[in-house]
């Protein structure tokens, strides 16, 4: 099928709005080779504008380590703000961080503590990827794209993030290992500015955002005429069943809050009698999502399992230390020309590979298909390493890296954010497809989306939960349908956030560890560090062998139903 005029208008914002993941890349690299600079010690250095700062390898992997750790925090409170605020907005806004970064690092002086103002360049850089990509998924799905265009959307992530690597290594070869201020200030500095001017025209705000907020007919009619929507009455009026019915929703939900709340349906609190305090309290009442959602139901525990290590192993991989370490791993036998010209190598081979698996690849083989693929010829790499590559071998070297880049590119790199916005429950399945590892008797009533959770068992004629809460203002969840009816159980409203929160804290966390602790590792055990990351990934692709679907093609009633089928896994 060829591409719409709506699909090619979609494809330009998403570019715009994964910016973020180009700063994601360059962030990267762009220590990879001035860090040989930053080490040095030259004498008669200016006080003020230093080219040398005389860092020892624990300060690099600080400096390494907190540009992800920014990530973290980033992944633990946007999603959930994002629905509050609208990830369109942030979007808009979060290059400002961007540029803030850029200005800490490319200003660092002698007198100001150079090396504290790069480390909190870094960590503020990190905030700001770690944001673009929580919410990029999410936005890219309330765009109702079509759904073939979804794999190729998605995967911008990753060709945004390649060519924020490639830039990186280029302009290093440009500019000189000297100019450092230049390499990790000033560029993408400019760039950041760059992308605030375009992001501020072309980051659209979703159309059912706009019903949501009460905009009126002619508002949303131009949005989706602007978005290039062939069918903006057919599409204006699904929009407007979704909203209506979570409306309905809301009032259903207050409704029964009002008639549980009488003293007489009133029950003895069970999530005081489990966690001990007043049932009412907003902590005990997550940790009663929290204990249903990992515990109690296996399709949401699976989901979130899947998600979890998947976005793990992208880090625990070890591709990031080819981008991050790669230069001292070459350096030493090699001039610095020739070192670079091998990065840059590497790099073009990552962005070729992934463009066509993007395109390709993932929506022809499959989702699960293209990542045992690339992890099992990650695995070799790994494994080879150890025995064929070292120092003083960086040919050997350079075709293990390589063998490790066009292995992770093949699906590692761009699959796991496409099955974060697959996974979670259809909302319209009946209850016989819960696939809990113990009985629920709650029922809620139909069309309800808002979470409740008890503050009693179900009465014998399936009352309403007594106690409800509504979290809809603060996750960030795709869009399924025209019309959501509840779940089967009020907890399962919210696995998909629960899915996507998990993935990018594991994500993140992950990658915080690698690039803080690779230098140690190494110090410790030379090349045999890549039989760690090899180990690794045997261990994830075991698992994703076990319990990750395929999701190619399918409804998401089809892959959780299939979720119900995986191993009874338990923690």
């Amino acid at each position: 099928m060829g591409w719409s005029a709506k699909d090619r208008f979609q494809l330009g914002v998403v570019f715009i709005a994964t910016l973020g993941a180009f700063h994601f890349g360059y962030n990267l690299a762009e220590l990879n080779s001035v860090v040989a600079s930053l080490k040095c010690d030259v004498e008669d250095q200016t006080e003020t504008w230093p080219i040398c700062l005389e860092l020892n390898d624990t300060h690099v992997a600080a400096l390494q380590g907190f540009f992800p750790l920014g990530g973290v925090l980033s992944s633990m409170i946007v999603p959930f703000q994002s629905r509050k605020i609208g990830p369109h907005t942030i979007l808009k806004w979060n290059n400002i961080l961007f540029i803030i970064g850029c200005l800490l690092k490319g200003l660092a002086t002698s007198s100001g503590g150079a090396f504290a103002m790069i480390l909190i360049g870094r960590f503020v850089s990190g905030v700001a990827v770690a944001t673009t990509m929580v919410l990029v998924p999410p936005y890219v799905i309330s765009l109702n794209p079509t759904p073939s265009r979804i794999s190729v959307f998605l995967g911008m992530l990753q060709v945004n993030l390649i060519i924020g690597l490639l830039m990186a290594s280029v302009f290093s070869l440009i500019i000189g290992v000297d100019g450092w201020r230049y390499i990790i200030g000033v560029v993408p500095g400019v760039l950041a500015i760059f992308g605030f001017m375009l992001g501020w025209w072309l980051i659209l705000e979703s159309p059912l955002k706009m019903l949501e907020r009460g905009c009126d007919r002619e508002q949303v009619m131009q949005a989706l005429k602007r978005m290039r929507e062939p069918h903006c009455e057919e599409a204006y009026t699904k929009l407007q069943n979704q909203v209506s019915t979570s409306s309905s929703a809301q009032e259903n939900d207050t409704a029964s809050d009002t008639k549980a709340d009488t003293p007489s349906e009133k029950a003895p609190s069970q999530m005081t009698e489990i966690y001990g305090g007043p049932a009412k309290s907003l902590l005990y009442r997550v940790m009663d999502i929290l204990r249903y959602l990992l515990i109690t139901n296996k399709q949401s525990r699976n989901s979130i399992l899947v998600s979890a290590a998947l976005t793990a192993e992208l880090q625990l991989s070890g591709i990031n230390v080819v981008y991050s370490y790669s230069y001292g791993l070459l350096a030493g036998v090699w001039s610095d020309m020739t070192v670079q010209g091998a990065i840059i190598g590497i790099t073009l081979l990552n962005l070729i590979v992934t463009s066509i698996a993007a395109v390709f690849w993932i929506e022809r083989y499959g989702r699960k298909s293209c990542v045992m693929v690339s992890m099992l010829v990650m695995i070799l790499f790994h494994f080879l390493f150890r025995e064929l590559a070292g120092a003083g071998k960086p040919v050997e070297t350079l075709l293990m890296l390589g063998g490790l880049v066009f292995g992770f590119s093949i699906g590692l790199g761009s699959v796991p954010f496409i099955v974060m916005a697959e996974l979670g429950p259809p909302f319209g399945r009946s209850t016989n497809e819960d696939a809990s590892d113990e009985p629920d008797t709650t029922d809620v009533p139909s069309g309800s989306t808002s979470l409740s959770l008890s503050n009693g068992k179900a009465s014998k004629d399936n009352s309403v939960l007594a106690t409800p809460i509504d979290l809809s203002d603060r996750v960030t969840m795709p869009v399924i349908s025209a019309v959501q009816p509840a779940p089967s159980h009020p907890a399962l409203a919210h696995v998909s956030f629960a899915v996507i929160y998990a993935g990018n804290f594991c994500n993140w966390t992950a990658q915080f560890v690698v690039l803080f602790g690779f230098p140690a590792l190494t110090a410790a055990l030379g090349a045999r560090a890549f039989l760690v990351f090899g180990g690794l990934t045997v261990a994830a692709a075991a698992t994703m062998l076990v319990y990750m679907p395929e999701t190619k093609g399918r409804e998401r009633g089809e892959i959780w139903s299939e979720m119900a089928r995986r191993p009874c896994f338990k923690w």
